[in-house]
């Protein structure tokens, strides 16, 4: 019977080929790997996985992903609160709008009492997201909600669930159990196709967001296309605004199939969540009380640290770069992957305490509570402004495949240890387009490995290969590599 740590596994060779590293990012033996691969190899019924010379080579397919969820049992499984709460948004919000109480109790197996209780909770859950649950007279229940925030709610829940790879054409779930192996084959026959398609298409599109913003967008996309006969009821505003957008003109190109009413409220989506400075006080009408909580929040933490931050503008220039897309996601209760909350609680206990303590001048403007998760990917912007001093510090980019939260947390680390700024964070589509001008930089760092054709074409920089989570390895090659450590 695989576990969790087994779909582990065959998440992180997705994207990384190493034994050595996989066997580090679990914190196994190499040979437990081994011996993991071998397990699920015997659950397929045939060798789908391979390492040769320390390196792995899979030619798994949906059918034995398929294979592996069909192998799990439902003997003596009983459902979690919360996976009773999942499942009832999945029979009837995304299927219905009425339902009786009887059925749903029928259909997950269980007694009316409980799923009236589960019922109650969900309706706090859902209030969160704009949406009502309410009875009617006949004592059949309802919702009621906005088309936005539905097809907002649809994609947030479906994202929890789904996630691509950097290619955008493979969907994986991350775990597994009886309660996924049922998620799963709803969704699959429901949006898995769509998603895959739509997936395959966006990256042909030039748009300059990060993975993730992109994987939430596909599954918006299908949400919509399936709710267009609900079209009417969206409500888009500024949209002589929208239209006037590069990412407007790109999904217009590659989309032709998709109504224009969809692809504005697509475009509204990327321009609420983008970074830049066009146009923002239209996409927050109060964007200069925020400047204000922001900067005030900055001065609190010059004086509890007994500094004068050097280069303030540029600090600043950095926060609000974040604090852009961190309010939509705040706002739309979009949660990203791979949280680096405990790492930062570790590393920053008392920038991070600060900030959680003083972000109630944030919170009082956008009337939200902003998470602990999203409050600590800022710290190491903190702690870096602590650390910066006068001394010439080598440039580079990083190149990653990963997340843009894990992305960030890596340059942070980087930055904290050595002296380097590093310039941008790009997708692999994005370092393609910029090959030209690799000569303005002193180092490369990736998460992948570079093919040998294009290493040899770059002759002045240094390519750096690192983990996604920086080890005590990856700082001893960056010293070989010639990076100067902060001094502390």
């Amino acid at each position: 019977m695989l576990k969790k740590q087994h779909f582990e596994l065959l998440k992180l060779i997705e994207n990384e080929k190493k034994l050595s590293k996989i066997a580090e990012l679990l914190n196994l033996t190499e040979r437990s790997v081994r011996y993991k691969i071998d397990e699920i190899n015997e659950e397929i019924g045939s060798k789908k996985i391979e390492i040769k010379k320390r390196e792995f080579f899979s030619s798994l397919n949906k059918d034995d992903m398929d294979k592996l969820f069909e192998n799990i049992e439902s003997t003596n499984y009983i459902y979690s609160q919360k996976e009773r709460e999942e499942l009832i948004i999945l029979y009837t919000l995304m299927k219905k709008d009425k339902f009786l109480l009887k059925e749903v109790a029928e259909k997950l197996g269980t007694s009316k009492s409980t799923i009236r209780n589960d019922l109650k909770n969900l309706k706090k859950i859902l209030l969160e997201y704009n949406i009502k649950l309410l009875q009617d007279d006949k004592l059949k229940y309802y919702f009621a909600y906005s088309e936005e925030d539905y097809r907002y709610f649809i994609a947030i829940y479906l994202y929890k669930y789904v996630s691509f790879d950097k290619k955008y054409d493979k969907i994986f779930f991350d775990d597994i159990s009886y309660f996924r192996k049922v998620i799963y084959k709803e969704i699959k026959e429901e949006y898995m196709s769509e998603i895959e398609s739509v997936s395959k298409r966006i990256k042909k599109a030039e748009l300059n967001f990060m993975d993730e913003t992109l994987s939430i967008l596909v599954i918006l996309m299908v949400v919509s296309h399936k709710r267009q006969g609900k079209n009417y009821n969206l409500n888009i505003e500024n949209t002589e605004i929208l239209e006037k957008r590069q990412e407007y003109l790109q999904l217009k190109n590659f989309f032709p199939d998709f109504t224009n009413i969809n692809l504005l409220f697509f475009t509204d989506y990327l321009f609420r969540i983008s970074r830049d400075e066009k146009d923002v006080f239209v996409k927050f009408k109060n964007w200069l009380d925020i400047s204000i909580a922001i900067i005030k929040i900055v001065r609190i933490f010059e004086i509890e640290s007994k500094v004068d931050l050097k280069n303030i503008d540029v600090f600043l220039d950095k926060i609000f770069y974040y604090i852009k897309p961190l309010i939509f996601r705040t706002k739309r209760k979009i949660k990203l992957k791979n949280s680096i909350l405990k790492d930062v609680k570790d590393l920053y206990p008392t920038i991070f305490n600060f900030l959680k303590k003083n972000f109630y001048y944030l919170e009082e403007v956008i009337k939200e509570k902003v998470s602990d998760e999203e409050i600590a990917y800022l710290v190491p912007f903190f702690h870096k402004a602590l650390q910066n001093n006068n001394k010439i510090n080598k440039k580079g980019i990083l190149v990653t495949t990963y997340k843009e939260n894990i992305a960030l947390f890596l340059k942070e680390d980087i930055e904290t240890e050595f002296l380097i700024d590093i310039d941008k964070i790009l997708t692999l589509k994005s370092f393609e387009q910029i090959e030209k001008n690799l000569n303005d930089y002193d180092y490369i760092l990736t998460t992948f490995s570079l093919e040998n054709d294009f290493v040899k074409e770059i002759k002045h920089t240094k390519i750096i290969e690192l983990n996604p989570i920086l080890t005590e390895k990856d700082i001893k090659k960056l010293e070989n590599a010639g990076l100067k450590k902060i001094k502390k």
